[in-house]
């Protein structure tokens, strides 16, 4: 018997890699390293001759080395693996609903990966997607205290968020506040732009986030981190992970608080809104054996929100929201069942105080409770790789601003969707899902994608997506005075759901260590869109009506780049041109900038200290408002730019800090942020 012998280990510190795979060029011969890194190949039937044996694991470099044969009986070959700063190995789900390599996913996915959170210095999930091409991030919007997301002109209740594939809930006026999550539980982030509402239903039209939180762990860790700013920021968090009696426990508890702002001292309205925020999460997994995993996790966050809107009233905004899911795992030699059932229950209050007297002037409270079960199913037979399934949602509101106080829908859907691999040039990805509501009935959303790889580090991919969004609650229902400004809004029963068809396509192409680079064109038609209809005026009140009523086109290309040259240096820098018609006026749709630039550089310095610097440049924004005369001038958002600092170093043992500055230039904006300027802060963290 001969055997090729070795360890392959991570080369800056030695430590072993599990599961790396060692395999001989051409050949069907490899084998797996053990928990100390160790592999063992038979090479006994090998014909002799020239070959090459190489190492590669996911995140780092492979490496290959020659060898001729034959051999002694025990020849011994270590490897030394270089991480890579590329993502391209980085394993994804979102795309198509399964695991498979960055590389070889069918559908364009961009992903931010651990390192760059932790270099960041970011806070919450709305300060990384800044950094995100396509992204258009809007912080505050007018003093509202909530931190939004568009995704190639659609705007953020067209995009859903996921939290570990949960669907977060808790949209205010359509909008739902990604400022309610902390960097500190994120592993990664993966991001799917345009239509993906085959595989995830309304909402998703204009693309899917999902937030890939830290995964169970076989040994005990711990971590905690403070970071304190100006204008009263404060944020801290504190997580365990570890492994007890064959239960894997993961537990995450952050707090957040702002002071808020003053931009205009002559007057008593303030533009900053003050919040507390109170996060936790629970994951816990058990696995039976290697082919079934019990999974449970529990999310809740809770916010309190206030401002004084007016020198006459201050508004206090309370929000507080629960997920949970209960999920087994079953895995089989040619693919796994997963099936959950989730709860999720979300509260907001709306209060409006007089100032001189604490007179509650206006409250309002509304409550809405999502129950979903699931049973979601992948399968490989041959070049066919299947996954499908079928889910029931049960939605429910209680709030005094819809007809009756109370309102229900349900919800059946079932999806499929074939992935086949052709040939080694072409993958293809047919799919299609049928929801059947019962307020709007059914809707059909078919999807087809194409990915040719004409080289081994090139891929050309092209796809087709039909999405839609069902009408909300408040669309549907909706039935409020609103006496300080005398109007009336009512809900329309007979809304049909948006939709749009969605084109994208895109080449991307990277080297084996140091480069990548992506573009990707896209042209997107959305009908139906619902608005607010005025309808004239009722029992002396202006009268709107929501309504299917507008139409619009958003069309643009995205470039992203990411360049290590050297081990000290790292840059990425991505540019998005998006263009946009309102089809009933002509005019480009509201707050979307036309150009957007973002850029990032990373400088590494000896004893592991890293300077981050990224920044981001937004175009002119087209503005009207609502009660816009006709004929009156168009309204333009100028275009700014922010720069942003971020020094991350090692204090002691189990300690590492860190130093910011956030809009270095001192850009202000009071109108249409509002954006307080430069900001300081620092932190400290601990781990083990």
């Amino acid at each position: 018997m001969k055997y090729i012998t070795g360890t392959v280990t991570d080369k800056e510190y030695g430590e072993p890699l599990v599961g790396a795979n060692v395999t001989i060029r051409g050949t069907n011969y490899g084998t797996s390293t053990d928990r100390q890194g160790h592999y063992q190949l038979d090479i006994s039937k090998l014909e002799n001759g020239s070959y090459k044996i190489g190492a590669n694991y996911i995140g780092y470099h492979d490496h290959y080395t020659n060898i001729d044969l034959p051999l002694n009986e025990t020849n011994e070959i270590n490897f030394e693996l270089k991480e890579s700063a590329l993502t391209m190995d980085q394993i994804v789900v979102t795309g198509t609903r399964s695991e498979r390599l960055l590389k070889h996913a069918p559908v364009t996915t961009q992903v931010i990966k651990k390192e760059t959170i932790t270099e960041s210095g970011a806070a919450d999930l709305s300060e990384l997607l800044t950094q995100v091409t396509g992204a258009s991030v809007t912080s505050n919007a007018f003093g509202t205290g909530i931190s939004t997301v568009d995704l190639q002109g659609f705007g953020s209740e067209h995009v859903m968020i996921l939290v570990d594939g949960v669907k977060m809930i808790g949209r205010i006026e359509g909008r739902l506040d990604i400022g309610q999550i902390p960097v500190s539980q994120i592993e990664r982030i993966e991001i799917v732009k345009g239509a993906t509402s085959t595989l995830y239903g309304s909402e998703a039209m204009g693309g899917v986030i999902n937030i890939i939180t830290q995964a169970p762990a076989e040994d005990w860790h711990f971590s905690s981190g403070l970071q304190v700013g100006e204008y009263g920021r404060l944020n801290s968090d504190v997580a365990a992970s570890g492994q007890y009696a064959g239960w894997q426990p993961v537990l995450n508890l952050s707090y957040h608080k702002f002071d808020g702002f003053d931009l205009d001292k002559s007057t008593d309205m303030e533009d900053g809104t003050h919040f507390d925020k109170y996060q936790g999460q629970l994951k816990v997994q058990r696995a039976f054996n290697e082919n079934m995993i019990l999974r449970l996790q529990t999310l809740y966050f809770e916010e309190e929100q206030s401002i004084i809107s007016s020198s006459i009233f201050k508004d206090i905004i309370l929000n507080d929201n629960n997920a949970n899911r209960v999920e087994f795992d079953f895995r089989y030699p040619v693919g796994h069942i997963k099936t959950g059932v989730e709860y999720s229950a979300y509260n907001h209050r709306f209060d409006r105080y007089v100032l001189s007297s604490g007179f509650l002037k206006k409250g309002s409270n509304t409550e809405e409770s999502l129950l979903k079960g699931d049973l979601l199913f992948d399968n490989t037979y041959g070049d066919h790789k299947l996954n499908g399934g079928y889910a029931f949602e049960s939605e429910k509101i209680i709030s005094d601003r819809v007809t009756g106080g109370e309102r229900s829908t349900t919800l059946h859907n079932v999806f499929l969707q074939d992935e086949i691999h052709l040939s080694q040039l072409f993958t293809t990805v047919l799919g299609a899902r049928l929801d059947a509501h019962s307020i709007y009935g059914e809707e059909l959303t078919p999807k087809a994608s194409l990915m040719i790889s004409p080289l081994y580090n090139m891929r050309v991919r092209m796809s087709y997506g039909r999405g839609f969004r069902a009408p909300s609650f408040k669309e549907l229902y909706i039935d409020f005075n609103n006496l300080s400004v005398n109007y009336y809004a009512e809900g329309n029963e007979n809304l049909k759901p948006e939709t749009s068809d969605a084109y994208n396509l895109g080449l991307e192409y990277w080297t084996e260590n140091d480069y990548h680079t992506r573009i990707n064109f896209y042209y997107n038609e959305i009908k139906n869109l619902i608005e607010y209809e005025y309808k004239g005026i009722k029992n002396g009140f202006a009268y709107f009506q929501t309504a299917n009523f507008l139409s619009a086109k958003t069309w643009g290309a995205e470039w992203d780049m990411e360049y290590y040259p050297y081990s000290w240096l790292e840059l990425a820098t991505g540019y998005n041109y998006m263009g946009s018609k309102n089809e009933t006026t002509g005019d480009p749709l509201p707050l979307k900038p036309e150009h957007t630039v973002n850029f990032r550089m990373v400088l590494k310095f000896p004893n592991k200290i890293n300077l981050t610097i990224n920044s981001q440049y937004y175009g002119r924004k087209f503005y009207v408002e609502d009660e816009t005369i006709a004929g009156q001038p168009k309204e333009w958002i100028a275009a700014y730019g922010v720069v942003n600092a971020n020094l991350n170093f090692p204090i002691v043992t189990h300690f590492d800090g860190h130093l910011g500055v956030k809009n270095i230039n001192d850009y202000v904006d009071r109108t249409w942020g509002p954006m307080p300027g430069r900001e300081f802060y620092g932190g400290i963290k601990f781990s083990m």
